[in-house]
């Protein structure tokens, strides 16, 4: 299952193993937030306490990445 935005950029998507991903876009359609779900009841409505990975980009005036963030999740 697949979704886009209303710029046709890819957004959420899931697998066969239920695993859920949702993409941001800035402006410049730069992936500036991405997280990973576990989707157990298949039906594309993500809780919190699905969350199983999280990373973050920010960029600069140039449009270089100048942070990078990957966030433990407790998936407990």
């Amino acid at each position: 299952m697949y979704k886009h935005d209303f710029r046709n950029r890819l957004t959420d998507s899931r697998g066969p193993d239920n695993v859920a991903s949702r993409s941001t876009y800035d402006n410049l359609g730069r992936t500036t937030v991405s997280e990973s779900y576990a989707d157990a009841n298949q039906d594309f409505v993500i809780g919190a306490g699905e969350l199983r990975g999280k990373r973050e980009a920010k960029f600069d005036e140039k449009g270089q990445t100048y942070q990078s963030i990957r966030h433990n999740v407790d998936p407990a």
